[in-house]
């Protein structure tokens, strides 16, 4: 199976946190991503890599709430975070990961890709899960590229 084990460090970033559902994300995205680079920009934030959406507690139902942190990672701590953001801290993030080349509406493959690679390899699942969006032209691009993490405890 073509995942690896890791654990991404602590990393520092400008945050907007929800709860929401699986069929408010697209909408979500939409609008806060947008702002959440015109925000940066405007404030001078030096981003360290690309969007990420963090999730905790997402289970594959469209009706279950989860915590959904769609981040910038960002080089140094500003003194305060632009409004209507927030600065957040991660813990170091044990994970399996895998890249997923593909549009948005195939990504469900690679999660099961994931899981039944962390299966194989005994490895346990958190409630967490995160979306490094490495290689983004939009959602429905066959050339994204979005590295799928899975917490393992």
């Amino acid at each position: 199976m073509d995942i690896a084990v890791k654990e991404v460090p602590s990393t520092l970033y400008l945050a907007s946190t929800h709860t929401t559902t699986i069929p408010q994300i697209e909408g979500l995205a939409s609008k806060i991503t947008a702002q959440l680079f015109a925000a940066a920009d405007q404030s001078g934030l030096a981003l360290a890599g690309p969007m990420e959406f963090h999730y905790d507690g997402i289970d594959g139902d469209p009706q279950k709430e989860f915590k959904l942190v769609i981040a910038v990672p960002l080089v140094s701590r500003p003194e305060c975070a632009p409004p209507p953001f927030s600065i957040l801290e991660t813990k170091p993030f044990p994970c399996a990961a895998l890249d997923y080349v593909g549009a948005m509406a195939g990504i469900r493959s690679g999660y099961l890709r994931l899981m039944n690679g962390m299966r194989e390899q005994n490895l346990t699942m958190s409630s967490e899960c995160r979306e490094v969006y490495k290689h983004w032209i939009g959602p429905e691009s066959p050339e994204n590229v979005t590295e799928l993490q899975y917490g393992i405890t």
